[in-house]
């Protein structure tokens, strides 16, 4: 087989082509819930797709003449490991959904929302315990504007021009 770079550049060269055809066409549903359909990524590895593309029967290729059919080929073998290796997954758009927010903060929020299941389960210590879910919203929304202000900044040290923020 080749040498490992060339397995590299080939392997990052296709895994970009995967990228670009990675998110389909975003779909408005009837109840204003955005929905888009894109690959999962999750257990996509290059061992992996090398496997799946070693197994495609490229022997056919090499059987036509024209180069628009061989493209077509070649392209339609390349999409079916694709598919294998990174299938299709429908994905919900959270219209609320903040970037960049931490673990801690995460785990505030499970923590707000528990104390305000508590505040109708118990009359006698409402007073308290609403203070307390006030605390936790106040420390909630501070956390949320740090870790959107850090995420956006490191964001902007990460990239290389203006065009990939």
């Amino acid at each position: 087989m080749g040498s490992k770079s060339t397995e590299a550049t080939i392997f990052q060269a296709s895994f970009m082509w995967i990228k670009s055809l990675e998110q389909k066409e975003i779909m408005e549903c009837s109840n204003q819930q955005r929905k888009t359909e894109k690959r999962c990524m999750k257990n996509f590895t290059q061992q992996k797709w090398t496997r799946c593309l070693a197994v495609k029967e490229w022997e056919d290729l090499g059987k036509t003449e024209d180069v628009n059919e061989m493209a077509q080929y070649f392209n339609n073998r390349v999409v079916q490991a694709l598919d294998e290796c990174a299938p299709w997954k429908n994905i919900k758009i959270q219209k609320n959904y903040k970037f960049g927010v931490t673990n801690e903060t995460q785990e505030f929020i499970k923590e707000r929302n528990n104390v305000k299941k508590l505040i109708h389960l118990s009359p006698n210590e409402k007073k308290i315990i609403h203070e307390r879910y006030r605390t936790l919203c106040n420390r909630v929304t501070n956390q949320i504007k740090k870790n959107t202000k850090q995420f956006n900044e490191e964001r902007i040290d990460k990239a290389g021009d203006e065009n990939e923020i």
